[in-house]
């Protein structure tokens, strides 16, 4: 019956196309997160790096004293390289799930803007919390290679809670 209301209907793309992007569109959320799979696997191992570079490298080095001798304080300094890290983290974020929607659209004829979101809300926590993670870490350790050592290694052993969480 319903698809006899489909061919009794107008559309403005042929018939076959419209059942072509009404089954795609039902796998559009498959889709997604799989292309994104990559992105999000490997996204925050690279903001663990930048904010490596942005700040613990610097702190071991003493690049932040004679940054700080100028008349900026440690507490801007450090506030700047917190935010600039995260800012890029969303920016990066929200150009990547927007382009891969956009990739999308070819396939299932319409923008998939929910699950572009979702992919949006699941992404940016993550990049932000393993930024977080490595600036407050290089608080505490005063190696920087300790430092990045164990950022990576917590992200390893978060993403294997997660996964073994997400079988239970």
């Amino acid at each position: 019956q319903r698809q006899m209301c489909i061919r009794d209907s107008y559309y403005p793309i042929p018939y076959l196309e419209y059942l072509i992007s009404y089954c795609l569109s039902e796998s559009v959320t498959k889709g997604l997160n799989s292309a994104s799979l990559i992105f999000q696997a490997f996204f925050p191992v690279i903001m663990i790096y930048l904010a490596y570079m942005l700040y613990t490298k610097p702190l071991e080095s003493g690049a932040i004293e004679f940054i700080i001798s100028r008349p900026l304080t440690r507490t801007n300094f450090y506030l700047n390289r917190l935010m600039s890290g995260l800012l890029t983290g969303v920016v990066s974020s929200l150009v990547f799930s927007l382009l891969l929607g956009l990739v999308f659209i070819p396939l299932v004829h319409f923008f998939p803007s929910f699950v572009v979101s979702l992919l949006i809300l699941r992404t940016i926590p993550a990049v932000m919390f393993y930024y977080i993670i490595t600036f407050a870490l290089s608080s505490f350790v005063k190696s920087s290679k300790v430092v990045l050592g164990a950022s990576i290694g917590l992200y390893f052993v978060l993403g294997l809670m997660i996964s073994i969480a997400s079988v239970y």
